[in-house]
């Protein structure tokens, strides 16, 4: 996918009819026409947290707290 992102105003990848040059950890994926993003992708970019529950089948988001592996 090809999708132009932004982040505090400022195109962090490239796209022109000849090349595209995606951003290292924002890969885009399209699905059926629509553009998606690995959520914990989005949490290393944005710096927010991303955690999962296996025995409730839960993700949970906390914005309060850095991005960690």
């Amino acid at each position: 996918s090809t999708p132009l992102v932004y982040c505090d105003g400022s195109l962090i990848n490239e796209y022109t009819e000849y090349s595209y040059l995606p951003t290292e950890c924002l890969k885009a994926y399209n699905i059926d026409g629509n553009n998606y993003f690995k959520l914990r992708d989005l949490g290393e970019f944005i710096d927010f947290n991303i955690g999962w529950d296996n025995a409730n089948k839960v993700i949970s988001i906390d914005t309060s707290k850095a991005y960690t592996n």
